[in-house]
């Protein structure tokens, strides 16, 4: 959605959330001997959030042109300044102002995410032996279900995927313990291609038959990403060689390429473990 008639202050105001902004530009401030104005802050706070120049020039729009020269002609210099650096590009800015950054847990970047999702029936656990109980579950009804799929601790199942959209998946797991795993690509998922959106985990080439049912009693979540082209995150080949533990900053980076331009479709789901 386009941005129009707000001021510049509230425009990416989204990224006080994640960055100790009233610093960042006390600290500019001082290394470049003058203070960025309120358009230069707009921008910044658009690389900030991991937009490239020309999604920010559509976002507020502005010509891409014009947002550039702000940049390359006051942002970046300020940026020089604060690091002693040479050089300075979009996609750096992250990286370069890191110690600016808000510390935030696992879970709070997991909750983020599940903000930008939508809730989906169409993912869900099947027990070897049978269907996995679901409870209050209409499956006559159009809108999505508040309930939870249940399976047993100690149960083998099945993943089941069935989001009727072709693309590419990213999957990942939120356990009982709280930490956060990709399921695909992993050991069990090595095609990371969903043709009409549908694939059972384990992959049959992955010469696994069931997925165990381990750890504590409690709600195990998961995320769906769809992309018409392939992530180009730092950690996903990792995720195809063995089960990657990811870190906030794993979860940040993939966060940081959730924009409109890349044509994304999030979905979650969960199931209760029980006894």
């Amino acid at each position: 959605m386009v941005i129009a008639n707000i001021p510049d202050d509230q425009v990416f105001a989204e990224a006080a959330q994640y960055w100790n902004l009233p610093q960042l530009y006390a600290d500019l401030a001082i290394a470049n001997a003058k203070e960025l104005t309120s358009v230069q802050k707009k921008y910044l706070r658009g690389l900030l959030l991991g937009y490239s120049p020309d999604y920010i020039a559509d976002k507020v729009h502005s010509q891409a042109n014009s947002v550039r020269v702000t940049l390359s002609k006051d942002v970046y210099p300020a940026i020089r300044q604060l690091c002693d650096i040479d050089s300075v590009q979009w996609g750096q800015v992250t990286t370069l102002l890191e110690k600016y950054r808000i510390t935030l847990t696992l879970e709070q970047v997991w909750q983020d995410l599940e903000q930008l999702a939508t809730q989906t029936d169409k993912m869900y656990p099947v027990a070897i032996s049978s269907r996995p109980q679901v409870q209050g579950l209409d499956w006559t009804m159009d809108e999505q279900p508040e309930t939870k799929f249940k399976v047993k601790l100690g149960d083998k199942i099945k993943f089941e995927i069935n989001l009727e959209v072709s693309g590419y998946l990213t999957l990942l797991q939120r356990g009982t313990s709280g930490k956060v795993i990709c399921c695909c690509p992993s050991p069990l998922a090595t095609d990371i291609y969903l043709i009409n959106g549908k694939t059972i985990l384990p992959q049959p080439q992955t010469g696994k038959s069931a997925i165990p049912i381990t750890g504590s009693y409690g709600t195990d979540k998961f995320l769906a990403l769809i992309t018409p082209q392939p992530l180009t995150l730092t950690w996903l080949k990792q995720g195809s060689e063995k089960f990657l533990s990811l870190t906030v900053e794993h979860l940040l980076e993939l966060q940081n390429n959730l924009n409109p331009s890349n044509d994304y479709q999030l979905f979650c789901s969960e199931y209760l473990i029980i006894a």
